[in-house]
């Protein structure tokens, strides 16, 4: 869990250096190269679906998370890395808000899988051990594998769930929001 947290923080160090050195070379002002996802095709569908994204939200971030899909409530909470307060509001958005909402977006995925969102049965994208091994292969290695498993085991989870958190960390990091987005428009739009 600690060398996954510091991963992540690794990954969002250099990415905000990344976006500082394209802050400082553009003539853009950083809002415009930073902003909220109002307008991101990614939420507009995953809001359109009747999921709704929230931000923030103190009884979920409190928690050691950085989001959470909640199927019986139709909402997925961010738990934004800019966050000042856990106040309900919508803080300018980093590159790890954008993973966990593909992260989250992912659990959406598997909901409509089921044939019926919102009933709390959350079914794998890729429902054999074969068609899993091959989506993960490249994706997630050995010890993103192990660590998922170890901290997830250590929280109660069984089989099925760390199956749907494997295929949702190989997505985070592997799939555009558009491409997410017309993912949960094929999978979810007669359910």
């Amino acid at each position: 869990m600690i060398r996954c947290i510091l991963r992540s923080f690794i990954i969002t160090l250099i990415s905000s250096i990344v976006v500082g050195l394209v802050i400082l070379s553009s003539p853009l002002n950083a809002h415009a190269i930073v902003t909220p996802t109002s307008g991101n095709p990614l939420r507009e569908t995953i809001n359109n679906l009747g999921v709704s994204v929230e931000f923030n939200v103190s009884d979920i971030c409190t928690l050691p998370v950085y989001g959470v899909y909640q199927p019986g409530e139709d909402r997925i909470v961010i738990c934004q890395q800019r966050a000042e307060q856990l106040d309900g509001v919508e803080y300018q958005w980093t590159e790890r808000d954008s993973v966990v909402l593909r992260h989250e977006s992912t659990h959406v995925l598997q909901d409509c899988n089921s044939g019926r969102r919102g009933d709390n049965h959350l079914f794998p994208l890729y429902p054999t051990l074969e068609d899993l091994r091959v989506y993960l292969d490249g994706k997630l290695s050995d010890d993103d594998m192990i660590e998922i498993e170890t901290s997830y085991r250590e929280s109660g989870a069984d089989d099925h769930v760390v199956w749907l958190e494997f295929e949702a960390f190989a997505t985070q990091n592997n799939i555009s929001d558009d491409a997410m987005a017309e993912r949960l428009q094929r999978v979810c739009k007669n359910i």
